[in-house]
């Protein structure tokens, strides 16, 4: 979330940078966030029907961590960083 908003790295991102490739992997927490128009978030009207929406987390630090860890529900990255590596 930091790199997308350019906060860090100098607004290099791995997610939209052609040199990384990147897996987004559902977790408890992640949800769709709806982008409304309007002055008023709470009052906004959707621009389109349904509304476009971003990617968001309830537990984006956990999500974030999680990558350097060896917990069962990193599994699925762990396996496929070893199935690209070899």
């Amino acid at each position: 979330m930091g790199q997308d908003l350019g906060l860090v790295w100098g607004g290099r991102n791995p997610d939209t940078s052609p040199a990384f490739d990147s897996t987004i992997y559902k977790r408890d927490g992640d949800f769709d966030l709806p982008l409304y128009s309007g002055t008023n978030p709470y009052t906004g009207m959707p621009t389109m029907n349904p509304a476009p929406t971003i990617p968001a987390s309830t537990t984006a630090m956990d999500n974030h961590n999680l990558i350097a860890t060896n917990k069962p529900e990193n599994r699925r990255a762990r396996e496929s960083v070893l199935k690209e590596l070899r």
